[in-house]
């Protein structure tokens, strides 16, 4: 892995995590939408899995709250677990290189737990869809996914420590995804503090998407078989398929 140079030390509140590959501008205007965040109290990690020219486009932004790592050499789904591993704040936010932040997403996440990181497994609010045109419809029923939340780095490292994360590189099995269905099917509370903060960009009609998502929830089953209890399991694919359906 290399490093930009000259971040400084610190602990923060907040760890924010992005993987990119390939997409150096989208990946700078998801970098540019956290540093310009309400709340100040954060660091980025950026994993960049490509020579792409993203690096070079970071260094331009030299803001000494980003550490940018390449791996190149890394599988995908490795880097956000290598990015997860190395998050020094209470809470860990999570980006996609082409998505960004609206700038009160950390503020209003943060100020959900009521200074107390281990009260909640995670904080959520609503997104928008950005469409190809450029338009926006916000997520139907105020739903919200693994992206939109606010992680408590106290719950996520005790399942870490515990079971390990499930990733798949053949199914394009993320540990982020894996995260969020491990809280929800171990019944860790959580909290909707309302809003629609993050905006997430879609590439496709709603049919495709129905389509894509009962895709993504066939690769889910086929990664957790064996992985969970059969009980965990079966809540955890129940609260997924519902989170599935509010998009």
């Amino acid at each position: 892995a290399r490093r930009l140079p000259g971040e400084q030390e610190m602990k923060p509140a907040v760890t924010v995590c992005m993987a990119t590959y390939k997409r150096p501008d989208l990946a700078v205007g998801a970098v540019r939408s956290v540093l310009a965040q309400t709340f100040r109290d954060f660091e980025l990690l950026v994993g960049i899995g490509a020579n792409d020219g993203t690096l070079q486009a970071l260094q331009k932004l030299a803001d000494s709250r980003m550490t940018v790592f390449y791996w190149p050499e890394v599988e995908w789904p490795k880097v956000w677990d290598e990015l997860f591993a190395m998050a020094k704040g209470d809470y860990i936010a999570l980006i996609h290189d082409d998505d960004f932040y609206e700038p009160e997403f950390l503020q209003t996440l943060v100020a959900g737990f009521d200074g107390d990181p281990m009260k909640y497994a995670f904080t959520a609010t609503g997104f928008q869809h950005l469409h190809r045109n450029g338009t926006r419809t916000l997520s139907s029923n105020n739903g919200f996914w693994m992206m939109t939340v606010l992680y408590s780095n106290h719950h996520m490292k005790a399942l870490r420590k515990r079971d390990g994360f499930v990733w798949n590189p053949a199914r394009r099995y993320f540990p982020e995804a894996d995260l969020f269905v491990r809280l929800k099917a171990l019944g860790v509370p959580h909290r909707q503090v309302g809003g629609n903060l993050y905006v997430y960009r879609t590439y496709t009609s709603h049919y495709q998407g129905v389509v894509k998502r009962f895709l993504v929830f066939l690769e889910y089953v086929d990664c957790y078989r064996g992985q969970l209890t059969y009980l965990d399991t079966v809540r955890g694919f129940v609260l997924m398929w519902r989170y599935m359906l509010k998009r």
